[in-house]
């Protein structure tokens, strides 16, 4: 029977059930998916190992036996032993229930509200729900989080900091829309709401460090612009923004960022991953050429 619309609703994704039944329960669900949506038990097993492995094909779910009340179900994989689906992690099993509240039924349109998800589950795992989630055919997700993680993975025009008090009378915004001013490193939008969880104040020096590019621009409305038309890529990258108040402090702050940021890095220096942007204004293309080629020979940046 197709069910043209459905809500799900999943409240912590706790092991509410005995976890002998809850875990018995999983099993049947995965045998029910694979006998009557084979193409959706398709998509649910390659999103599994997107989110577990990083991989399209890592693992494998194969039915060992079948009673009347009882599936018995394994994970297969590679070069190691097969795992009974009952002996997988807590944090497994819910990135399974939240997968098969997406696939198990036939909708042309769901909306799924999640309480919280990221109980039990890695950080690197959370992100990559986040960005299976997304993608998640004809589905609508929203989620409630208090996790810092999470929030500060997301993308800031999904997110929404939903305040605590009695009356409100604009409406509710994505924090993009509302990013503060500052010059040096660009205040996250999420930091208000890491700080009603009483986060660190370091957030906006983790973003840099986490970004995948890191902009040296002129002013604030250029970092604002930017963010405008990086939202508009479908793209899982991070961005981060070091505002410079005018091309004047390009030329006398350049070699001091030079040298802080070359010793400042995880997977890599903070200098690696930073792009200098700034107007070309009145120059000539050939000055614009001759400022590109120097900063990137003398300086080492784009």
């Amino acid at each position: 029977m197709n069910i043209h619309n459905s809500i799900i609703i999943i409240d912590e994704l706790e092991l509410h059930l005995h976890p002998p039944l809850q875990q018995g329960l999983l099993r049947n669900r995965l045998m029910d998916l694979r006998n009557r949506f084979e193409d959706n038990y398709a998509k649910l097993l390659a999103d599994i190992n997107i989110i577990l492995t990083n991989t399209s094909n890592a693992l494998d779910l194969i039915q060992l036996n079948r009673e009347e009340i009882w599936i018995d179900v394994n994970f297969r994989q590679p070069h190691r032993i097969d795992m009974n689906v009952a002996l997988m992690g807590s944090g497994t099993l819910q990135i399974i229930e939240v997968l098969l509240s997406i696939y198990e039924r036939d909708t042309s349109t769901n909306i799924i509200l999640l309480d919280d998800p990221d109980s039990h589950i890695h950080r690197i795992l959370q992100k990559r729900l986040l960005n299976v989630l997304q993608k998640a055919p004809n589905t609508q997700v929203f989620i409630t989080a208090h996790n810092e993680a999470m929030i500060r993975d997301a993308n800031a025009n999904w997110v929404f900091h939903l305040e605590n008090q009695a009356k409100r009378e604009e409406p509710y915004q994505a924090i993009a829309a509302n990013l503060p001013t500052k010059k040096g490193l660009l205040q996250s939008g999420k930091s208000p709401i890491i700080s009603t969880l009483n986060g660190g104040n370091g957030l906006d020096f983790v973003n840099a460090l986490e970004a995948d590019i890191l902009f040296l621009v002129e002013g604030e409305d250029d970092a604002l612009r930017m963010q405008q038309l990086l939202s508009l890529r479908n793209t899982n990258k991070k961005f981060a923004f070091w505002i410079l108040r005018g091309v004047d402090s390009i030329f006398s702050q350049i070699g001091l960022l030079k040298d802080v940021f070359s010793n400042i890095k995880n997977n890599k220096t903070l200098w690696q991953k930073a792009v200098l942007l700034f107007d070309k204004d009145l120059m000539t293309d050939v000055h614009r050429q001759l400022l590109m080629e120097g900063f990137e020979g003398k300086m080492g940046i784009k």
